[in-house]
């Protein structure tokens, strides 16, 4: 699936400790809290979001549809004795250029276009940690698995 795929390509990026998904992430909520990974720098890679357009063929014998994924790659760095956060920032923006260079433009297998940037924001700073969130959008023609709607 496209979440593993993604992850799978993004465990070669330099300075990365630890790569999940998203129950990875979701075991990081503690109530309303984070924790800090077991291991940092770390990425977690979540599907966001998967949008589809109407039907292309409109013949009523089969169904085509374009179906747009948006995907989520949260990266959580931090950096021991690290008063002023420089050291931080700085592992942060080689982790997130790492990914970048992975995913940008790289087409995942069972998909027909490549990923796109989508928004990136800064997402906490939990425990002194950088934790930001950058998104790709990567597209695919699907249609039932038997041909038939």
């Amino acid at each position: 699936m496209l979440g593993s795929d993604v992850e799978a390509q993004i465990k070669e990026v330099e300075g990365l400790r630890l790569v999940g998904g998203a129950a990875g992430f979701a075991a990081l909520r503690k109530g309303d809290k984070l924790t800090l990974p077991p291991q940092t720098p770390a990425a977690y890679v979540i599907v966001l979001r998967e949008q589809p357009e109407g039907d292309l063929r409109d013949t009523n014998l089969s169904v085509l549809q374009l179906v747009t994924y948006h995907l989520a790659i949260i990266s959580v760095v931090a950096v021991a004795n690290d008063r002023l956060g420089e050291l931080t920032n700085a592992a942060s923006d080689q982790v997130r250029r790492g990914i970048r260079d992975k995913v940008f433009g790289w087409t995942p297998p069972g998909f027909d276009l490549p990923f796109i940037r989508g928004p990136s924001v800064l997402f906490d700073f939990v425990s002194g940690a950088h934790w930001h969130q950058d998104e790709f959008i990567t597209q695919r023609y699907e249609e039932p698995s038997n041909g038939e709607s």
